[in-house]
């Protein structure tokens, strides 16, 4: 068994200190993902069942309770109480397992829209920057659509590194209107 990190959707508080808790430990998954998600799989066999961890906390060592619910395989809940997952667990169906992988869906398309237009500004950057000179300066004076942009992330006296680590930001900003 590893040491698997599961990601918690919204953090657990330690009832001892106050701590927020946003990941915990477990070594119950089989090695197939290094971290999980609610809505992961979490072995290859149908599981159904609740599994307790206690946790550790980190600030204070207090141990927590906690119950990782599993429905056919995959990570439906996590809670500190015992109760919560058995209800998670018997009332957990169809409709569940949709709205969880609407979230999911959400979220990757978000990523994919992130990427694709970090990549279409590193794109735009790397044609900006094998113009000639002449050019460029007409560019910043009247620039097309796609150059837009690319100057809000940039200025006169930037180094590339600046320029790209402003267009990543930007880009996880999701301000990108192209």
């Amino acid at each position: 068994m590893v040491d698997n990190k599961i990601n918690l959707l919204t953090p657990i508080i330690c009832k001892n200190c106050g701590n927020e808790i946003h990941k915990i430990h477990s070594e119950n998954f089989e090695e197939i993902l290094d971290e999980h998600h609610i809505g992961d799989l979490v072995d290859i066999f149908t599981i159904r069942g609740i599994f307790w961890v206690p946790y550790k906390c980190e600030k204070c060592d207090y141990i927590i309770d906690l119950y990782v619910v599993i429905y056919n395989g995959l990570i439906t809940a996590i809670t500190d109480n015992e109760e919560h997952a058995i209800e998670a667990l018997k009332n957990f169906n169809l409709n569940d397992i949709i709205n969880m992988y609407k979230t999911l869906f959400y979220n990757r398309n978000r990523i994919w829209l992130n990427y694709y237009n970090l990549v279409r500004l590193l794109l735009t950057l790397k044609e900006y920057l094998e113009m000639p000179e002449s050019k460029r300066k007409k560019l910043k004076n009247n620039p097309e659509r796609r150059f837009k942009y690319l100057f809000k992330c940039m200025t006169e006296n930037m180094d590339m590194t600046k320029i790209i680590s402003n267009i990543i930001r930007k880009t996880a900003e999701l301000e990108i209107k192209l």
